[in-house]
């Protein structure tokens, strides 16, 4: 009874809009204990539960997938960004837009369910929000320090799909949503980039040259860019 009352407590003073998750009450009883409070709310409909271990309360809006994912980051003291591989669904580098649909022809898969990624510090799981399948994925510290920004997602893009990005039609569909000021960012931002990357980014004065096979020639670089005088 002590551990149920602490909880209801606890819950009328969050924030109506707020997410909360399993592990903010753990310090009022035992694990079972606390599932059992929150599962007889749930079906009391005083709270409602909106993915594995995160309730939100009955009026609130149904939150985004981010801040979804956000939450249950948090709640295990990790951060999460953009991911590479979200990124370059976003840029339209990836099959698929911003969310990638589920193959309903393999025996159990589900139709309509799409996923959404998000790099975090720490391992890779994944979870489900309503028809949509979050997933963690676990990145170095180097790749986490980026800004969240549009700069910084091209550069995401481009190292998520390694050294195929150094060509001219990926690099170019990857910063055609960028301004003069943000493609200079990226070039400030060449410290950051792996060697390879860097080798593809490098600022030479001349038209591109490509390979037999069609691959970009490492002496091409900035020059695909208009010049910055």
């Amino acid at each position: 009874m002590w551990t149920a009352a602490k909880i209801k407590n606890h819950i009328e003073k969050i924030d109506d809009d707020k997410l909360f998750s399993t592990r903010d009450f753990l310090s009022y009883g035992p694990r079972p204990a606390v599932d059992q409070t929150l599962w007889r709310l749930v079906n009391a409909g005083i709270i409602i539960r909106v993915a594995r271990g995160l309730f939100i309360k009955k009026d609130a809006a149904i939150p985004s997938a981010f801040e979804v994912a956000k939450a249950k980051a948090e709640a295990f003291g990790r951060c999460i960004v953009t991911s590479g591989l979200q990124a370059a669904r976003d840029l339209g580098l990836s099959n698929g837009n911003s969310s990638k649909s589920k193959d309903s022809s393999h025996g159990d898969a589900e139709p309509n369910v799409s996923e959404v990624a998000y790099a975090t510090n720490g391992r890779t799981s994944s979870f489900r929000f309503g028809k949509i399948i979050i997933k963690l994925i676990g990145t170095s510290p180097r790749k986490l320090g980026l800004k969240d920004d549009a700069v910084n997602a091209v550069l995401r893009a481009l190292w998520h799909h390694g050294k195929k990005a150094c060509l001219p039609e990926t690099i170019s569909q990857a910063t055609n949503r960028l301004d003069r000021v943000q493609r200079q960012e990226l070039r400030d931002a060449e410290g950051l980039m792996p060697y390879w990357l860097q080798k593809c980014f490098q600022f030479f004065r001349k038209e591109p040259k490509r390979t037999k096979k069609k691959r970009m020639d490492f002496n091409w670089g900035w020059a695909y860019f208009p010049k910055l005088e």
